[in-house]
Formats: structure tokens, sequence, C-alpha cells
């Protein structure tokens, strides 16, 4: 499975933080002339989500570091050619 470049991936504590981090960034960029779509941003609610991508980047919002499966996460993401610490961007909500 290959999401095309223009996707990011986003991991966080629930979903409702997810949410949240995208309320934030729709409102941020409201009036930039930079197009907001939704079905870009992947809520990383299961490392199977994934699984097999490549080059791989995103954010770690809010209660992150609580997840159980973290370590899982950061080793996929490290298979895929990326670096948890250097490719995804820690937000605070």
């Amino acid at each position: 499975m290959n999401l095309p470049i223009n996707k990011i991936l986003v991991v966080a504590g629930n979903y409702d933080q997810f949410k949240t981090f995208l309320t934030r960034i729709a409102e941020s960029i409201k009036g930039e002339n930079i197009p907001f779509v939704r079905t870009d941003w992947i809520y990383v609610d299961h490392v199977n989500k994934i699984l097999g991508l490549r080059d791989v980047w995103g954010y770690k919002v809010g209660t992150w570091r609580e997840r159980k499966d973290l370590n899982d996460i950061a080793t996929v993401v490290m298979t895929s050619g990326s670096s948890f610490e250097n490719d995804f961007i820690e937000v605070s909500i």
C-alpha cells in the first residue's frame, strides 16, 4: 500500500485530539490560499494503517506519548525509510 505523497499522517493520543488538530490546521490556513482537503490527513489509529508505506511524514499530536503501540509505530516508520523523531513534528493541543 502506498499513499500518494500529499498524505499527512497524524499520530495522536486519540481521535478527538486528531479532530481538534485538524480544526486548528484548517483555521490557521483559512485565507492563506492554501487548500485544505480533509482526506489528505490520515489518523494513525493502528500500526497496520501504515504498514508498507514508504517515506512517511506527519505530526505527533497531544498525548501521543501515552499510546501503547508507540514503539510499533516508530518501528514501522523507521522501516519505511523515515524517522519518527525527525520526520514527525510534535504539536501540543
